[in-house]
């Protein structure tokens, strides 16, 4: 397991044969995502708490 992670690592051909551009925006896009799915959850739940717990929920 630790021979194909290492393996991976040196290979650069995979992400050379995209333009590095597109590569970076692309992750850069997916992150950005998932960070504001994740703020959204953590909206959502603080409000599901708050309605539960009453207000000692919502200070914290």
């Amino acid at each position: 397991m630790m021979k194909k992670s290492f393996n991976f690592l040196h290979m650069p051909s995979l992400f050379l044969r995209l333009p590095v551009k597109v590569y970076l925006k692309d992750f850069f896009l997916s992150i950005f995502l998932s960070l504001t799915f994740e703020l959204r959850n953590i909206r959502f739940y603080k409000k599901k708490a708050a309605r539960k717990g009453g207000e000692r929920a919502a200070c914290e």
